[in-house]
């Protein structure tokens, strides 16, 4: 579960995601990986 929370201007807005996965390892790597996919599609070219 990813909670994202994004304030933009006045508005404060939250979002919550489940991820499946069936790779063999632990909540705190995919959470890294997860991090970085979304950090890399939200940067500002």
């Amino acid at each position: 579960m990813v909670i994202r929370v994004r304030h933009l201007w006045n508005k404060t807005t939250r979002e919550v995601q489940f991820y499946l996965t069936s790779l063999n390892t632990n909540a705190q790597i995919i959470g890294r990986v997860i991090r970085k996919h979304w950090g890399i599609e939200n940067q500002a070219y």
